[in-house]
């Protein structure tokens, strides 16, 4: 059932385009969004309760979307993140979050580009798949190798709950 309203101006209530609807269904669509969790498109949710299920984990690591914005981030942080890697993990956090990393946060995510970047450095099939959806709009000075790295990193900055909401 699709229902249509709008939140009348002068007194806040919701107004019914459809008058045969029950003044319960509308509590539940108005409701609902709030109370359940899934991340649905088709209804407005302003905030989402914070959970510790990889559930959300899992759709925004493997959802098209955020992997290929993962791809153009690494892009973005090697070309204009600085000329070392501490800079763009700085530069990386920043996008993301809006605010500097704190040491120990500088420290993890180097870390963690160091172990991607010691993976992929003798997996070049590997890191084709992982850095660029098409080899052929790859930039031809780039190194392949640090792109994947950066992309794993991006990955796991867009997936942090302070990047998803925004609060």
């Amino acid at each position: 059932m699709n229902i249509r309203f709008f939140l009348d101006p002068e007194t806040a209530l919701p107004h019914i385009y459809d008058h045969n609807i029950s003044e319960d269904e509308v509590r539940d669509v108005l409701r609902k969004p709030l109370e359940e969790n899934p991340g649905r498109r088709d209804t407005a949710c302003p905030r989402r309760a914070r959970s510790n299920t990889p559930l959300q984990a899992l759709t925004t690591l493997n959802e098209k979307t955020f992997v290929e914005a993962a791809q153009g981030m690494a892009l973005r942080v090697l070309k204009e993140g600085g000329s070392n890697d501490l800079n763009r993990v700085d530069y990386a956090f920043r996008l993301c979050t809006g605010r500097k990393p704190d040491s120990q946060e500088a420290k993890k995510l180097l870390s963690f580009w160091h172990e991607q970047f010691d993976y992929f450095e003798n997996r070049t099939a590997a890191a084709v798949n992982v850095a660029v959806p098409d080899l052929k709009k790859m930039p031809p000075d780039v190194n392949l190798h640090k792109v994947a790295a950066w992309a794993m990193v991006s990955r796991a900055l867009l997936n942090l709950d302070e990047t998803i909401t925004r609060e």
